[in-house]
This record gives C-alpha cells, structure tokens and sequence, in this order.
C-alpha cells in the first residue's frame, strides 16, 4: 500500500479555524488576525486611497463655499466703510499695487487715488455683489455685481448714475485681504417693470 502524504488543510493540526497556516510554497506563515492589515498590500492600498477621497472631497467643498462666503462678507465691509467715509475708505480697500481701471479712460493707481479730493457733501457709492468665486489655491477670488453712484448735478439735485463692477481680491502676506483690480463700467438705469420680483 503506498502512503500519500496528507493535504496540509486536511491535517487535524492544520484547518481554517486554526490561525497559523504552514508554509506552502515559499509563502510564511501568517496569523489570520493579522494578514487584512499587513503594509504595502493591494487592499490596504486602495482603501486608503478611497478613504483619503471620501475625506477630501467634502472638505474642498466646504472650502470653497467658505471662500465665497468671505469674498461676499469683504465686499459688505468694503461697502459700508465707503458708505460712512467715501473716498477715503474706498483707497484703504486696495492693496498698494491696486489699481482701478477707470470706465471709458486710464488706469488710476492706489497712491493716485489716495491724493484724489474727498467726495462732496451727498455724494455716494453703494454696490451689491451678485456673483463671487475664490480659486482653488484660496489667495485669490473676484467679485461682481451691480453699482449706484449718486452726487449732485450743477444745480444740486441729487443725480444716480448705474453700473456694474468687478473686483478682483487677493490674499495679502499679513493675511488680510485687499482690492487688487476694480473697475466698472456705466450702464442705464434698470428697468422696474423687468426685475424679478
């Protein structure tokens, strides 16, 4: 009669419940316990690869939502600063290199604008974003939206002129944010009856 050797799974030593399996092949032995956490295999892998997506994609949304948020949050100061001290505020708003292009002539620079006089007695701009985005990198983000700007004519009634404007923001080295490019561009007086209500 010739013996065969037995099957190492069907040794009674050995069975699937027993958690040190022999060496097969050129493969160590491993205990059952540890062989799903064991570095550098396929499945740790990939689910540390959809782990790292799952957290990452809320969070990129989340910051970009906080992003426009903040743009939209900076245009309401910027706005009621300019609205208690005109001009004066309105330079504080931009970094040094700033610049406004102005509708239909040149390009003013901050320190341009800084030695401009202050706005007569009823003169006001008041504006109201529409739109803000901040670009992935979180330094930099623009705004647009509608602008009124009011000031007395030769007889001294108050006259409004209508816009619409862009700004673009940009994240300064102390953290704090400032106009790097604002312009505007003259449009007529919107239509009542048109807007939604």
């Amino acid at each position: 009669m010739e013996r065969r050797p037995s099957s190492p799974i069907n040794s009674p030593l050995v069975s699937p419940c027993n958690p040190v399996y022999p060496v097969v092949s050129g493969f160590t032995s491993v205990s059952a316990r540890s062989a799903p956490t064991m570095k550098g295999t396929p499945l740790r892998r990939v689910a540390f690869a959809l782990l790292a997506l799952l957290f990452s994609t809320p969070l990129f949304a989340t910051d970009q939502k906080s992003g426009k948020d903040l743009l939209f949050q900076l245009e309401g100061e910027f706005a009621q600063a300019v609205t208690k001290d005109g001009n004066a505020a309105f330079v504080t708003w931009f970094a040094d290199e700033g610049v406004e292009l102005n509708d239909g002539g040149g390009i003013t620079s901050r320190d341009e604008l800084q030695k401009q006089p202050a706005w007569p007695e009823g003169t006001t701009l008041t504006w109201t974003p529409v739109k803000a985005d901040m670009a992935a990198s979180g330094d930099l983000g623009y705004t647009y939206g509608n602008y009124i700007f009011k000031s007395k004519n030769k007889d001294g009634q108050i006259v409004s002129h209508y816009g619409k404007y862009m700004s673009v923001w940009k994240k300064q080295k102390d953290g704090s944010w400032k106009v790097v490019v604002d312009m505007g561009n003259s449009s007529p007086e919107p239509n009542k009856s048109s807007e939604p209500k």
